[in-house]
């Protein structure tokens, strides 16, 4: 927050949200940009595309029922459905993904080309897949968001949060401000429990 106190200050008067919530979250993400991802983006998307191939599906099943309890039998009707349906919800969105990669590549060819990130597809300090990076990734100086840079990072986080229903003096609205960001109870306890924590330090 010191380090980077203008863009924070800044951030924060143009999408009310406070520094403190912003650092924990990058903390979480990526350590402040320390563990960004070494994955080529378009590689990762290309790889879970494959998801819904017949021969995938069937490898599913057939890890599915290796991990399966044996008490339990092999793997009943419901359950393949289960595998069948969320290969193809993955497939999907990978390809949504790519899309949206391919918008990222439109506006800046240079910036793409170069990007690494997690095995899922995030990347940058806030880990942002390449649509949110297209609805929520701002600039602090006007120019192509680049997130691997802070003060962009800490621009994006804000407008991504309050563009979901952040808002500051509505306790209620943050948790799901950062489920939006990540869908998981703990993970928007976390953020929130560092924040108060670091607020109460100072």
């Amino acid at each position: 927050i010191n380090t980077n106190q203008k863009a924070m200050v800044a951030a924060q008067q143009k999408y009310h949200v406070k520094p403190t919530v912003i650092a924990s979250l990058l903390w979480l993400e990526s350590r402040f940009g320390i563990n960004q991802g070494r994955f080529h983006l378009a590689s990762s998307f290309l790889h879970l595309l494959q998801a819904d191939r017949p021969e995938v599906v069937e490898h599913l099943k057939r890890a599915a029922t290796k991990y399966k309890d044996h008490e339990d039998g092999p793997l009943n009707k419901k359950e393949i459905r289960e595998i069948t349906k969320r290969a193809k919800k993955k497939s999907a969105w990978a390809l949504s993904e790519l899309k949206a990669l391919q918008k990222m590549f439109l506006r800046d060819p240079d910036l793409t080309n170069s990007l690494r990130g997690s095995f899922a597809g995030a990347f940058g300090i806030p880990q942002f897949l390449p649509s949110s990076y297209n609805h929520s990734a701002r600039s602090a100086s006007h120019q192509t968001p680049d997130l691997t840079n802070p003060e962009d990072a800490i621009h994006s986080v804000a407008f991504y949060l309050k563009s979901s229903g952040w808002r500051d003096a509505k306790p209620k609205t943050q948790q799901k401000a950062l489920l939006r960001y990540n869908n998981s109870t703990d993970y928007a306890n976390t953020i929130l429990t560092l924040a108060k924590q670091v607020d109460e330090a100072h």
